[in-house]
């Protein structure tokens, strides 16, 4: 399976990268909770179990992937994962 950089072509490799860097600030500022339903969530787990894990409700939990979501400018999960998969 390729990685987003795998797939263009060289010369835009270089925004791209910065693109990234730019993504792990945005998750370097979220708060401690934000990090942990990251971390869950990148594990695979659901909303639901993310939140019993936690001790949180479900909308807190889509609160949270919702702040997450804005702060990293991705729309989704998979938008998300397919980033953050650039950068192994």
């Amino acid at each position: 399976e390729q990685t987003i950089k795998e797939t263009l072509p060289p010369e835009s490799h270089s925004s791209i990268e910065e693109l990234y860097i730019a993504l792990f600030k945005a998750i370097d500022t979220l708060p401690k909770r934000c990090k942990e339903v990251l971390l869950l969530g990148m594990e695979g787990k659901s909303n639901a179990e993310i939140g019993k894990i936690l001790n949180l409700s479900k909308h807190s939990v889509e609160v949270y992937v919702t702040t997450i979501y804005e702060k990293t400018f991705c729309d989704n999960r998979t938008e998300f994962l397919s980033k953050y998969r650039f950068n192994k």
